[in-house]
């Protein structure tokens, strides 16, 4: 009974990178910006960049996601991110899940904590867009 809820568990979150990647490719109108905004947007657009407190120069997240940790994430916290990231990517066949996984939590670290890094799969849509596109074999 345990091995069976071991692979419901994995099961589900497959199915949920698998519709999360989905998700990121499309052009859903829920994507695409009113006229308008864009329009505003392409006038005063921000740097691609900021720099933290500790003056590391960083990429600017989306959603206005504040940075949270100036220097990033540990050591020992990154490896166990890359190594979970990279046993629920090894299913997806078109993509080097280790590069994917380097490229999204390299940029992630200094804006979620460790624990939180789910929610920068949705949050985070461009990067993890780019990080997928960049890992493809």
């Amino acid at each position: 009974m345990h091995q069976l809820s071991r692979y419901l568990l994995m099961f589900c979150t497959i199915a949920a990178f698998s519709a999360l990647f989905y998700y990121c490719g499309s052009d859903s109108p829920r994507t695409k910006q009113p006229q308008k905004e864009a329009a505003a947007q392409a006038t005063a657009a921000p740097s691609k960049y900021i720099t933290t407190k500790t003056g590391k120069k960083i990429l600017r997240s989306e959603k206005g996601i504040t940075v949270v940790r100036p220097d990033g994430w540990t050591s020992q916290e990154m490896d166990f991110q890359i190594g979970y990231c990279a046993q629920m990517m090894a299913s997806v066949t078109d993509i080097d899940g280790l590069k994917y996984c380097e490229c999204f939590l390299e940029r992630i670290q200094y804006y979620y904590e460790p624990i939180h890094a789910r929610e920068a799969y949705d949050d985070q849509s461009k990067w993890n867009q780019e990080c997928y596109q960049e890992s493809m074999k």
